[in-house]
């Protein structure tokens, strides 16, 4: 089973940065199962709306022909609980593409308050020869992206 985090990939700059939406909905099971009186959002899962946000990116910038697991994350800091109806952006920034992965930063805002960060966030990967397994991940970012098409650079 996987679950994605983002509801909208708003802008891409490949190799750059990511920036996406994710609704913090009342109606999202998390909310119903955890804190029933104040309905929050498990800081882990704004954490991991920014590491699927990194993931997109660093296959974005290899042109879909990579997979990729997030290896290491660091320096997370959570500044404030997100609750129920809170819209976040969430914004991936890339620092440094490697021979064999990437390494990125990210925060996630309500408005224009910092509601999360991490400071890095390590993905390796596996570069793929396949011309289908690109096109196909390309097909996923465009369903995951809410429609969100890319530019042709």
């Amino acid at each position: 089973m996987r679950f994605l985090f983002l509801d909208r990939i708003l802008e891409v700059e490949r190799g750059k940065r990511l920036l996406a939406t994710k609704t913090a909905s009342i109606m999202d099971e998390y909310f119903t199962m955890h804190y029933a009186r104040q309905p929050l959002m498990p800081a882990a899962l704004v954490i991991e709306c920014l590491a699927q946000a990194g993931g997109w990116l660093n296959i974005i910038s290899r042109d879909f022909r990579v997979r990729t697991v997030l290896g290491l994350l660091e320096e997370a800091q959570i500044r404030r609980p997100v609750r129920a109806g809170d819209l976040l952006i969430v914004e991936a920034q890339m620092m440094y593409m490697h021979v064999d992965g990437a390494t990125l930063r990210g925060e996630v805002r309500v408005d224009s308050e910092v509601v999360a960060t991490v400071g890095r966030l390590v993905f390796a990967n596996e570069t793929v020869q396949d011309a289908a397994f690109a096109e196909r991940q390309r097909e996923h970012f465009h369903y995951v992206a809410g429609g969100y098409r890319l530019s042709q650079d």
